[in-house]
């Protein structure tokens, strides 16, 4: 295998430079600066090419597969720099049967860096986005898109290009989860309005008897005020509205808007 590394740097940030053969046997690493590298995942090859490096510089700087969807390309380890793009085709059914996607295993290490990767599902429509909606995310639950050795992690942000979607009515949005084997994605459901009117109608009650004060009721009732007013507040308003409260909620929780550990 060669000691061969390959740097992507379009001059203006739009190029996609495609490598189709299934045979790409180098170990030298790939470093993405600028354009669009896609490189044969059908080959499914277990040996590590080098490091992949995320250093966006300007423009686009992704990394994904030219083959069909479902491959598996080997890396030692991902450094985030500057960030980048990682796209991810997929393919599958209702109710998640027979889900397929583009993944990295990585031999060493983990993902490495503080800067920012955008996962880009590509052109898919919120319907097929759905394929990717589980009731959680997290270990063993989602589509496991970078796998790692136990003991390795993740300490980059994971964002999606299309953070929120919208099947049947109901509001879904992206989460990442770094776990101990690996990177998990996926659409969990956002919850109603009514569900976080309950939520902090029942945090504020607890609150009180631990100050042993007593709220005025009309606090336990804020956010159905907060959220009803179909004529005070429009629908695309509602909709940002209930996914940003939810949004810092999941913060809170995992200290990253996109990445739960």
């Amino acid at each position: 295998m060669a000691d061969l590394r390959i740097v992507m740097n379009s001059a203006d940030g739009t190029l996609t430079q495609v490598l189709s053969g299934n045979t790409l046997k180098f170990s030298g690493g790939i470093d993405i600066h600028s354009g669009t590298l896609l490189v044969n995942y059908g080959e499914n090859s277990r040996k590590s090419h080098g490091a992949l490096t995320l250093d966006k510089t300007g423009g686009t700087a992704a990394f994904g597969n030219s083959s069909d969807v479902g491959g598996t390309f080997s890396f030692t380890e991902i450094k985030v720099v500057n960030g980048g793009t990682i796209k991810v085709q997929f393919s599958g059914s209702e109710f998640n049967s027979d889900l397929a996607y583009d993944a990295i295993a990585l031999t060493e290490g983990g993902v490495s860096g503080s800067g920012t990767v955008v996962i880009d599902f590509g052109t898919a429509e919120d319907p097929f986005l759905a394929n990717l909606v589980f009731e959680d995310v997290g270990q063993g639950m989602g589509a496991k898109i970078i796998s790692w050795e136990e003991g390795n992690s993740s300490s980059a942000t994971f964002i999606a290009e299309k953070n929120l979607i919208e099947d049947g009515g109901e509001l879904y949005a992206f989460r990442a989860y770094s776990g101990t084997d690996g990177l998990y994605v996926g659409y969990v459901q956002v919850p109603e309005p009514g569900q976080w009117a309950a939520m902090f109608g029942i945090a504020a009650l607890g609150f009180a008897v631990w100050r042993r004060r007593e709220i005025p009721t009309a606090f336990l009732f804020l956010p159905d005020f907060f959220f009803a007013g179909n004529f005070f507040c429009p629908h695309a308003a509602r909709v940002f509205l209930r996914f940003a409260v939810w949004q810092m909620s999941a913060g809170i929780v995992s200290g990253s808007p996109g990445l739960k550990k």
